[in-house]
């Protein structure tokens, strides 16, 4: 059983984490390195404790923020999302449009066209995921 809690830290970590990797892609992946995301602790304390999160929650939750980021510089799939030779890249990328004729708005956490022409849309999880053959959710 999921408690609304559990939820709700969740989505707070989620919603930092994606302002970090939507700086990331401004600043390109090549700035971010262990050193540049560890000057990162404060803020990232700062922005959970805004958010809500209070006390040892606080802790655990910037752990998760910054292990992420780590995780998306180290990894070559990581390193591939945010390449700068993609064509038409945008990160947090808002979009309105009308469904059922009511305007509907949504934002797309990662956005491009790779070289072979394809355009990508990537949603951002912070989860691990703890199934069998992971490989085969990603094939670029």
């Amino acid at each position: 059983m999921e408690f609304d809690w559990a939820r709700e830290t969740a989505r707070r970590i989620g919603t930092v984490a994606h302002r970090l990797l939507s700086q990331l892609a401004e600043e390109g992946i090549e700035h971010w390195n262990a050193q540049r995301i560890a000057s990162e602790r404060k803020r990232v304390s700062r922005e959970l404790a805004a958010l809500g999160l209070t006390g040892s929650e606080v802790g655990a939750a910037v752990e998760q923020v910054l292990s992420a980021i780590a995780a998306t510089i180290s990894d070559s799939r990581g390193r591939w999302l945010f390449d700068r030779g993609h064509a038409e890249a945008y990160s947090e990328y808002a979009l309105t449009g009308l469904r059922d004729d009511k305007f509907v708005h949504l934002v797309l956490d990662r956005t491009f066209v790779d070289p072979e022409g394809v355009r990508w849309i990537v949603d951002f999880k912070l989860s691990r995921h703890e199934g069998a053959d992971a490989e085969s959710i990603f094939e670029p």
